[in-house]
């Protein structure tokens, strides 16, 4: 009884302290203070502050937690609501370290003047993502699962998002360290939630071995070092398996997690002609022919490299060739991806894209996120030097969207819902997205808001219309 007084009391004590030193700081992003991480909870049905698993909650709502939270919210009073105005995750041994939730930015129901969540700091988000502060946006929620959607040659380096997210805020999980006998095996907190997940993300995950990390890129720079296999340790509640570039299969129970970039298919097109005619799941014989293609025509001319971001939302790989691709591919991409996609950012607005992936779905922006994990340019001397002809960057400025129909039709619907949801989420439109949006849907919108509503009887018009679109003249940025 003695030692329970005494730990309420030095409780108190923690929070007087922490009520008196915490001031309101008006920045976004991360809707969990320090201490804590944000975690959809199964439990409660709900986005929740999962408290590290050593601290506890404090303040009038917390909670426990089950199973399905394992291990962050595995014991009594483990997390909080957080729309909770109290409650905070403190250790007794660093009290002066706890931040109680008060200390974020109240963001309130315009309506009922409720207090719907807090705002925290988070310092990469402020310096690189711009707020429209006249914009309230909607309460952060947090997945559950994540699939990446991997199409070549639309940003690898998102990568880096998906495992700084699914792997939460636990510091050590989000360095490179041998899987084996690395010091995060050392790691007494590692150690804690390892049985609770994949032992690595970076692992093939092949024959259902893994079932809670989907993600496996073989990529320079990503996973392997010098040709040793490292691996990057993952505390995720995800589920899935994807193998590089291969499509997923995209079945009932993933509907809602998916995460891919997608890409202007002029300027995919390029990237892959410039990356040694760059065709996953195509025969190594027919991929050699491609070195004799000079053009983005003519490459785009050789049987199976057009379409290749629709192929791939329709299960198919993206080089795969002999495969008759016609508009019905197309809708049911559009379809795939407005109905089981949780997040379609562009690759050409990568940095926006990562912003706008924390707005939606809380979590505190990692540094690494917002690296080019792989510039393409890297790799042009290279392949320049092994007989291949290199195009300049403006090369898909001439190149025109008949030549890849498909793929344009679907762009352009992700474009748009890009778009929107930038503005929802209150960050403000670059000056580029806003001119290209625009010039868009001047010969657009009518097939995108038939592709959005439906509205089959007016596919076909809008479809020809998109495809008159001409590329407006470059400017001086």
């Amino acid at each position: 009884m003695r030692h329970r007084a005494t730990a309420a009391a030095a409780l108190g004590v923690v929070l007087l302290v922490l009520l008196g030193c915490c001031r309101t700081i008006p920045v976004t992003a991360k809707p969990c203070p320090e201490n804590s991480v944000f975690v959809y909870s199964a439990a409660h049905d709900k986005p929740m502050c999962a408290c590290d698993p050593k601290a506890h909650c404090a303040g009038e709502s917390c909670v426990s937690g089950s199973d399905d939270n394992l291990p962050a919210m595995s014991a009594s009073n483990k997390g909080f609501p957080i729309d909770c105005p109290t409650c905070s995750c403190y250790f007794l041994e660093r009290a002066s370290e706890a931040i109680i939730n008060g200390g974020g930015k109240p963001i309130t129901d315009p309506n009922t003047g409720k207090v719907l969540f807090y705002d925290h700091p988070d310092s990469v988000f402020n310096e690189h993502c711009e707020v429209d502060p006249d914009v309230m946006p909607p309460a952060p929620k947090a997945l559950d699962r994540v699939n990446w959607v991997h199409i070549p040659k639309c940003a690898s380096s998102v990568t880096s998002l998906i495992y700084n997210y699914a792997c939460r805020d636990f510091t050590s999980a989000v360095v490179y360290d041998p899987q084996r006998d690395g010091p995060l095996n050392q790691n007494e907190t590692f150690r804690a939630y390892k049985p609770h997940t994949c032992a690595a993300c970076f692992q093939t995950c092949n024959k259902r071995k893994c079932s809670r990390f989907t993600t496996w890129a073989p990529h320079s720079g990503l996973m392997r070092d010098e040709g040793e296999v490292r691996e990057k340790q993952c505390t995720a509640r995800v589920v899935g398996v994807v193998p590089g570039h291969n499509p997923l299969d995209f079945s009932a129970r993933m509907h809602g997690s998916y995460i891919g970039t997608f890409r202007d298919p002029r300027r995919r097109l390029l990237s892959a002609f410039n990356y040694h005619r760059h065709a996953y799941g195509m025969v190594k014989t027919q991929q050699a022919k491609l070195k004799n293609t000079h053009t983005l025509e003519e490459f785009v001319a050789f049987n199976g490299i057009a379409h290749c971001q629709v192929k791939h939302l329709n299960g198919i790989k993206c080089g795969e060739q002999n495969v008759d691709i016609g508009f019905g591919f197309v809708t049911a991409a559009v379809e795939r991806f407005l109905t089981t996609f949780a997040f379609g950012g562009l690759t050409d607005y990568y940095s926006l894209s990562v912003c706008l992936f924390h707005r939606i779905y809380g979590g505190k922006v990692h540094p690494d996120e917002l690296r080019n994990m792989r510039p393409g340019e890297d790799f042009l001397a290279k392949y320049e030097k092994e007989g291949y002809n290199i195009l300049p960057k403006s090369a898909w400025r001439d190149f025109s969207v008949r030549d890849e129909p498909y793929d344009w039709l679907l762009y352009t619907v992700v474009l748009d819902r890009f778009h929107t949801l930038v503005r929802t989420y209150g960050l403000v439109v670059p000056d580029t997205l806003a001119r290209e949006h625009a010039a868009i849907m001047r010969y657009c919108s009518e097939w995108v808001e038939a592709a959005k509503s439906g509205d089959s009887d007016r596919y076909r018009d809008g479809a020809d219309k998109c495809l008159d679109y001409v590329e407006p003249p470059a400017t001086d940025e």
